[in-house]
């Protein structure tokens, strides 16, 4: 059975049961052992998770998407530092649609690894690798729903242009202004 044969038997499972699933993953499976500035610090792993949509108030991370790729301390399993959220629904056709990156609410930087949104990033392009994809998109900050509230100061705004538009053009992903989303041909 492929990877990609597990993950929607999974999906499929969680979809017929509507009841949260994860997977524990072999961290250095996800993680390119040339370059050891994504490599995740002792103490952390990452799951493969699958929900619904809204707040999870395990983690106090509220899910943009039903499917995540997740950081989490090994000290408290359950409780993520910080997620990696994409669209299942357009892995049958390739598509590895990320709209969500995003920490934990009011995590110390301490309690995250150095270059999170990196590690995270670059485990999504090898799991969408393993899932057969052909290509990795990630939302535009302008596009994300946080980025167009009222509420949200310059600072933040900043930051979610960080997150979202350097980390992926950093990594090689270029523009789509057909999309209007990076995207990475894998």
């Amino acid at each position: 059975m492929t990877f990609l044969q597990l993950y929607l038997n999974i999906r499929s499972e969680f979809l017929d049961k509507t009841m949260g699933r994860f997977i524990k993953l072999d961290k250095t499976r996800l993680l390119p052992k040339d370059n050891s500035s994504f490599e995740i610090p002792d103490g952390y792993g990452l799951s493969l998770e699958f929900h619904y949509r809204g707040y999870n108030g395990i983690d106090n991370i509220y899910r943009d998407t039903d499917t995540s790729l997740a950081l989490f301390n090994k000290i408290n399993p359950e409780s993520k530092c910080a997620i990696i959220g994409f669209e299942s629904s357009g892995i049958k056709n390739g598509e590895f649609y990320i709209k969500q990156l995003q920490s934990r609410k009011k995590i110390g930087i301490d309690d995250l690894p150095r270059k999170w949104e990196r590690i995270l990033l670059e485990s999504s392009i090898n799991l969408a690798k393993e899932l057969e994809c052909n290509q990795v998109q990630v939302q535009k900050a302008e596009n994300n729903w946080y980025y167009n509230s009222e509420f949200e100061d310059e600072d933040f705004l900043e930051r979610l242009r960080i997150r979202y538009n350097v980390t992926a053009k950093r990594r090689g992903f270029t523009l789509d202004d057909k999309l209007d989303r990076w995207v990475l041909n894998i």
